[in-house]
This record gives C-alpha cells, structure tokens and sequence, in this order.
C-alpha cells in the first residue's frame, strides 16, 4: 500500500484541477461580494438622487399646493426610485425649520420590521428650510455580507439626506 501512496503523491497530473478547487469559492465569493457592494453602493445613490428630484417639487411648492400631499410626493419619490427599490419600502422624512443652522434629526427610530417609526412629513412654505432623509431597505444575498455589516440576518436600512431652502412661490391652499 505504501509505493501506491507515494506513487500518488508524485504524480502531478490533474494538481492545477485540485489547486483550482480549492482556491476556487474563495475566489468566486470574493467576486460576489464586491459585485454585491456595487449594487449596494449604486442603490444607495439612486436612492439620493430619488430624493434630489422629489426635493425639487417641495421647494417649487408643488407638493404644498396638491389636494394629497403625501400621495403626490410619495409619487415623485416612487416614479424614480422604482427601477431600484419596492416604493412600498421607501420611507421618508420631511421636516421644516427657519435656519439651517437649526437643523436636527432625531435618530431613525424602527419597529422589528425595520420600518422607520419616527418619521413624519411637514414639508414647510416658502422661503423655508426643508430637511428630507429617505430609507429604505436593502437585503444582501452573498452569504457572511450581513455578518460583515452587523446585521444579524436583518434588511440594511441605506438612508440619504437632504437640505434646501423652498422657494419664495405662492400657496394656493390654505395649510401651505
């Protein structure tokens, strides 16, 4: 049995076929991992330039002056954002203040589901400052990325901030 081993052992035939195999799902999960992460990253500047354009209609006043504000401005988010995320999982934020000096938000405050908790929508009149932070929820499928981010099996919550000064239009409505 010992020259069949040694035999074995000296036979370098089929090596790069077991050298391969074992280098192999290292390799091949360091490529799904950093394609993973693109995505991610794209995502998560699709999701900013969603909220670029939706920010645009409340500083024109637009969303202000509609009969359901949050439907339409929830529509402006959905009709960029939908070719990246279910518009059914994008929350967002809108808060107004008189100076950027005075802008705070509160941290994002989410239930088991990771839906935010804490988020509301006053999107201010004119010549005010408007404060817009957008989440919404991203799941990664490359084994162990969760674990690397802390995420016990839970979605990642990408969040994109916002700051501009409304426009001086003029309301139609009432509450604007």
């Amino acid at each position: 049995m010992k020259p069949t081993f040694a035999k074995f052992l000296k036979n370098r035939k089929g090596a790069t076929a077991i050298e391969f195999a074992i280098v192999a799902p290292i390799f091949f999960m360091m490529i799904f991992i950093a394609g993973e992460f693109a995505i991610f990253l794209y995502k998560k500047n699709h999701l900013k330039h969603s909220m670029y354009v939706a920010a645009r209609v409340l500083q024109t006043g637009e969303i202000q002056n509609s009969n359901d504000p949050v439907l339409d401005f929830q529509r402006e988010i959905c009709a960029v954002a939908k070719s990246s995320f279910d518009c059914t999982k994008v929350y967002f934020d809108v808060r107004t203040f008189d100076e950027i000096k005075q802008v705070q938000f509160p941290k994002v405050n989410v239930d088991q589901d990771l839906v935010p908790t804490n988020f509301t929508f006053k999107p201010g009149g004119p010549s005010k400052v408007t404060a817009m932070r957008l989440a919404a929820q991203f799941d990664f499928v490359t084994p162990y990325m969760d674990d690397f981010f802390g995420l016990d099996g839970k979605p990642m919550l990408v969040v994109g901030h916002s700051i501009a000064r409304n426009e001086p239009y003029v309301c139609n409505k009432k509450k604007c």
